[in-house]
């Protein structure tokens, strides 16, 4: 029984040729997969780790769900009800299941994330705002969350991630919505078991002690927090998500809704707009299994990270910066690409192009060279995942996307709907964090069970990419 397409074949991979065994399940989650089989899949591990789902992070109440999408579209149903009395199915400008619960309302969002951050806005009728990131971390900047409040004051509702493990400035965004009287939906997708240094002194959140220590978990700020377990997260069952709260409405709202919203009656009675959202009793036995191993999966990430900074950082890269006064998760190990001689890459909507220069090396260059170590013969759509498992471009901006470029975006610079010549080909803000990093930053292979001599190959393969001999 394998668990994740993300752990290599360890016969397979380079460096292993002594041919060390395949990493297994726990067997906390062969115990808890046998319950869950035995009681018929009663939906009573979704219960049990929703608890200690829930425990952990310090909130009150954990709803599993089938994915990290719905749990933040159910967090964001939530939001418009209690901030515009609206939620798909009860009341909207136009009609009774129509229009969506944010019909026609902004919702700050971060740039540098992947699209499931900022779907469920789109799902729901909102029309999300982008928000640059931030130089010590790759998170919500709050300095431009600021900038984008004064322009729209009214906002009600900010999206912010932990981007690629590390937490970001949740406090000080916190306090920004606060002050605007906003809600905050924290995505912790890819930070569960990060945490945040919030000084000696007890923080307070709405009249209530947030945390009793100084190190609470990301996840323990937001009004809303958003999991998921999809393949490739620090744990996973294949699938799934959670929505925490702690308030109890909200948790058996969502429960409901993610039921379908079937009102008790001798029969199927629908007088809301419900969906099909729980979470299998497998996917929550196998999450509740790696649960009580995280801070050991943690550790090994950890040390991957340190042996990539420790061998690359320098003049020819950099790891992504961790900021101060926290503790990442290290789900991903992310590099850019610092060297003084500038490289050569273009980047069109589906394809690129580089020219191989002695001296420094260009992204896809490199995740290139990667992907041949691994056996993949190239980069285009039916191998990006397979790829992508091991190594990766960083995210497009979503500002930057298709789907998205007619949608008002903020850096330092303020709103681009603002620059007279922002619609004409050629223009460039002069100051776009996200975009910065995706174009001279890549994903670097760290699977949790990674061996020593397979970093050493994947290192080696790298610098090598630098010390070409020759131009193309």
């Amino acid at each position: 029984m394998r668990r994740l397409w993300t752990i290599f074949n360890r016969d397979q991979i380079p460096g292993n040729e002594a041919g060390q065994p395949a990493a297994g399940i726990y067997e906390e989650e062969r115990n808890f997969i046998n319950q869950a089989l035995e009681a018929g899949l009663d939906g009573s591990q979704g219960e049990e780790l929703g608890r200690e789902a829930a425990r952990y992070l310090g909130r009150k109440y954990g709803v599993p769900l089938c994915s990290g999408t719905a749990a933040l579209h159910l967090a964001l149903r939530l939001a418009g009800e209690r901030l515009y009395g609206s939620a798909s199915g009860i009341s909207t400008p136009e009609g009774s299941g129509r229009g969506g619960a944010l019909y026609g309302k902004r919702v700050f969002c971060p740039d540098f994330a992947a699209l499931e951050s900022v779907a469920p806005v789109v799902y729901e009728g909102g029309d999300p705002v982008f928000i640059d990131c931030g130089e010590t971390d790759w998170s919500m900047d709050p300095e431009v969350l600021e900038i984008a409040f004064r322009k729209y004051p009214q906002t009600g509702i900010v999206i912010m991630n932990h981007a690629y493990g590390c937490p970001g400035q949740v406090i000080e965004i916190r306090r920004i919505c606060q002050a605007y009287g906003a809600l905050l939906i924290e995505d912790c997708s890819e930070s569960l078991g990060a945490e945040v240094w919030t000084g000696q002194e007890q923080s307070i959140r709405r009249g209530f002690v947030l945390s009793e220590t100084p190190w609470p978990r990301a996840g323990g700020f937001g009004d809303y927090v958003v999991l998921d377990f999809s393949p490739g997260r620090i744990i996973t069952g294949g699938a799934g998500g959670m929505l925490l709260t702690d308030d109890r409405y909200s948790a058996e709202k969502a429960l409901y809704w993610a039921g379908g919203a079937r009102t008790p009656a001798p029969w199927d009675q629908h007088e809301e707009l419900g969906c099909c959202y729980r979470m299998g009793d497998l996917t929550a036995a196998a999450v509740r299994g790696q649960l009580r191993h995280l801070d050991e999966i943690i550790g090994k990430k950890r040390a991957i990270y340190k042996r990539y900074a420790d061998k690359l950082e320098g003049d020819l890269a950099a790891m992504m910066p961790t900021g101060e006064g926290v503790r990442p998760n290290y789900w991903k190990s992310c590099m850019t690409v610092e060297s003084s001689i500038g490289f050569r890459e273009n980047r069109g909507e589906r394809d690129y192009t580089y020219a191989g220069q002695h001296g420094t090396a260009a992204p896809m260059e490199i995740i290139e060279a990667l992907a041949a170590l691994y056996g993949e013969a190239g980069w285009d759509g039916r191998r990006q995942g397979s790829i992508s498992g091991k190594c990766s471009p960083l995210y497009k901006p979503l500002s930057l996307q298709p789907l998205f470029r007619s949608c008002e975006a903020f850096t330092l610079d303020g709103g681009r709907r603002s620059y007279r010549h922002f619609y004409e080909e050629d223009y460039r803000v002069r100051c776009h964090r996200a975009k910065e990093y995706f174009e001279r930053g890549l994903c670097l292979p760290c699977d949790a069970g990674m061996l020593e001599a397979e970093q050493d190959k994947v290192i080696e393969v790298i610098l090598a990419c630098y010390s070409k001999a020759g131009t193309l």
